[in-house]
């Protein structure tokens, strides 16, 4: 991430030369519109966080800070601005500085991928419910380092499109608090949305997958077919290796037996030079 101390905003794209507002961001594969599925979801085009919400909740839970609440991944860091506040202006229009407007959507939920990334284990569920929003941009312009930011009074639920949120209870709960039920709801849906998402995005599910594989992690839940393949595989590689092993060693019993019958006979002769006999007459 780099810090900027201005930059300009495009509506309905996002600040000029992001990742998103390239469409080229590891989330930006993700992309359908709750109300309009043959739209991309206006939530992605800018998102805010409060700098103060984060930095307390890390003190919180005891974790080191960030070296740069840039690290976090947001475009915009707000202070100020109370984190409780912000996270409940959904559906509400804020004014960044004397020309940009957008329109909070919804909650910009923390992820395991970050979390890998910044190194601090606990992140994703510490700042769960302060890590931001997800704005569409109404108005552009330019926002500058210092600019006031105002949130309106006023929420409209009906311009809300949540996007992926909307159709997954489990989207906007921390993993710690899902049920099972969620859990195995939260795999299929990202499933039967791979197969979708293939045709419509292949570059994305791509570039996603690659992001995901840099720290470990996978995109999208393997199917159970697969992953008990992939048991079976591996009990396969460990019975092979065994069988290898073993046969290694006895064909190294094998030529250890040929060595030792190719060695010459050592024969040594022995002079009796002294003998005791006792009263039985038995000598040795």
């Amino acid at each position: 991430m780099v810090d900027f101390d201005e930059v300009e905003v495009v509506a309905g794209r996002g600040i000029v030369g992001d990742r998103y507002f390239k469409r080229q961001g590891t989330y930006s594969v993700f992309r359908t519109s709750a109300k309009q599925p043959s739209r991309r979801e206006p939530g992605r085009q800018l998102t805010l966080v409060a700098a103060e919400g984060i930095e307390e909740a890390l003190l919180v839970n005891g974790m080191d800070s960030l070296g740069s609440l840039g690290e976090f991944r947001r475009n915009v860091v707000l202070r100020g601005v109370p984190a409780a506040e912000l996270q409940a202006a959904i559906g509400r229009e804020i004014k960044l500085g004397d020309e940009v407007v957008v329109l909070v959507h919804r909650w910009c939920v923390p992820c395991m991928y970050n979390e890998r990334k910044c190194g601090l284990d606990g992140l994703m569920e510490a700042t769960w419910e302060v890590a931001g929003v997800c704005c569409e941009v109404l108005k552009g312009g330019t926002i500058k380092l210092g600019d006031t930011v105002s949130v309106g009074e006023t929420a409209d639920p009906s311009r809300v499109d949540g996007g992926q949120a909307e159709s997954d209870p489990a989207f906007l709960v921390a993993p710690s608090k899902r049920s099972k039920a969620m859990v195995e709801s939260h795999k299929a849906r990202k499933n039967a949305m791979l197969n979708h998402l293939l045709k419509v995005d292949p570059t994305g599910v791509v570039r996603g997958l690659e992001s995901y594989q840099s720290v470990g992690l996978q995109l999208f839940p393997r199917a159970k077919r697969f992953r008990k393949g992939e048991a079976m595989e591996k009990r396969f590689c460990t019975m092979v290796a065994i069988f290898l092993g073993l046969l290694a060693f006895l064909a190294g019993v094998q030529r250890f037996q040929r060595w030792r019958e190719e060695q010459p006979l050592v024969t040594r002769s022995w002079v009796l030079t002294d003998a005791i006999c006792d009263y039985s007459g038995l000598c040795f």
